[in-house]
């Protein structure tokens, strides 16, 4: 287990000084990225071997966020590995121990060169000593969408959005579906599958779906191919 103790900041925070939903993933990708780089297997080694971890699914179950100026522990452990798929859980707490939100995520293993998954290698698996599996109800993989969607204005990516692999950045995904959540909604769930990464320049077409406590947003290609598809649950 891995874990970093973190105090909001009010960069982080939303409007209500909430911690922000993008401030939220974006403390789980760093810790991962930690905890990767503490276990041996950083981002020098990976690129050696042309290997990467890519993420593929979010499923984040938020009790409370934390408000500006807490006080709270990130923790981040793997429970399991098959084939070239890997299963990672995230949680944050209070200093007292409360748990405010649970996560679960999947991310699929990628040879770079070739451009597909393949399984660990032996010598990369030495790093990941598995924890058990954290308490909490798993929601499958894939996000289904009800009725009828709306498209929606069109996103031009931006170079503030790519990431240093060179495509769009997890993270802005969900920042991108965040816009259409109606005012004053309390998220209580957030889930993301990732099909295909979108690049510099490329023309994103959000589609939403609402149906009663739920907005779906799924992010298309201009030739309607799926980039990825956020979930959020509210009240």
């Amino acid at each position: 287990m891995y874990s970093l103790e973190k105090k909001v900041s009010y960069s982080e925070t939303d409007a209500d000084l909430k911690l922000s939903v993008l401030g939220l993933v974006r403390y789980f990708q760093d810790i991962a990225i930690f905890d990767s780089e503490n276990r041996g297997a950083n981002m020098e080694y990976l690129a050696k071997v042309h290997r990467a971890w890519v993420l593929g699914a979010w499923q984040i179950v938020i009790d409370r966020m934390p408000r500006f100026g807490e006080e709270i522990r990130v923790i981040t452990f793997p429970y399991d590995f098959k084939g070239f798929i890997g299963y990672r859980n995230f949680a944050i707490e209070t200093k007292a121990g409360e748990v405010l939100v649970r996560v679960n995520s999947m991310w699929s293993h990628m040879d770079t060169e070739a451009m597909r998954p393949v399984k660990p290698t032996d010598e990369l698996m030495e790093c990941y000593q598995t924890s058990p599996k954290l308490e909490m109800d798993y929601a499958p993989r894939k996000i289904a969408t009800v009725g009828e969607g709306k498209e929606m204005e069109h996103i031009k990516v931006r170079k503030a959005q790519i990431d240093s692999n060179h495509h769009v950045n997890n993270t802005e995904y969900i920042a991108m579906a965040y816009e259409y959540l109606p005012d004053h909604a309390v998220i209580t769930q957030v889930r993301s599958e990732y099909k295909k990464p979108a690049l510099l320049h490329d023309e994103i077409v959000p589609i939403v779906y609402e149906d009663n406590g739920k907005v779906v947003v799924q992010l298309d290609s201009l030739q309607h191919e799926i980039y990825a598809v956020v979930e959020f649950t509210y009240e």
